[in-house]
């Protein structure tokens, strides 16, 4: 099964609403929320400021809409894993997958990595969306956990709940390794640990 790739991709058929979200999903993953404005994403899509405040009336909103479709995207991928009946293992090495496509993308960094640095600047709004989809994404690994536990397939100590951090943030922090070192091998790497720990504990 190909990985859903949490991102957006520019089409001739795309309408200027999704180009906007697109164009600003980019830049937020490139240099984060705070580096662009509606002057920058003007240029680079050919439209008027008038035009993106029309579809988002403000900065924030814009934000707000890029966060839903990550988290939307993180949705579709836990149902389509769910239906193809993945093991706990496998479903694992799913979520590594979208990460790993972050790594391919040159630097870029994960919506959670980016926007979790900005954290205290970004609007209250933005604060709570970012929260809600880092719950969703949260209870979802806590679950896969879990049933590792219970089928035999992992074999870590420890509540599911605190191995979930563990990953969580090992993850986010070597893709900034990743990113700064311009090598991959380093996120190859730290998820092959994370499996050794969570097969032999």
């Amino acid at each position: 099964m190909r990985t859903p790739q949490i991102t957006l991709h520019q089409s001739n058929f795309m309408n200027t609403k999704d180009q906007i979200v697109s164009i600003a999903n980019r830049m937020i993953l490139e240099k984060g929320y705070n580096s662009f404005s509606y002057q920058h994403l003007s240029a680079e899509i050919g439209i008027k400021k008038a035009s993106i405040h029309y579809h988002f009336p403000a900065k924030h909103d814009l934000g707000i809409a890029v966060i839903q479709f990550h988290h939307e995207s993180f949705k579709n991928f836990v149902t389509e894993i769910k239906e193809k009946g993945k093991s706990p293992m496998q479903q694992l090495d799913e979520f590594f997958g979208t990460y790993k496509h972050i790594i391919t993308q040159k630097n870029q960094i994960c919506l959670a990595g980016i926007l979790g640095a900005e954290f205290k600047t970004l609007p209250e709004n933005m604060q709570e969306e970012m929260q809600s989809y880092f719950e969703s994404r949260r209870k979802w690994l806590e679950k896969v956990l879990a049933d590792g536990l219970y089928s035999g397939d992992f074999r870590f100590t420890g509540q599911p709940k605190d191995m979930v951090f563990i990953i969580m943030s090992t993850l986010q922090g070597i893709l900034q390794i990743a990113r700064t070192n311009q090598n991959p091998d380093y996120f190859f790497l730290a998820t092959q640990k994370i499996k050794n720990l969570l097969l032999n504990g």
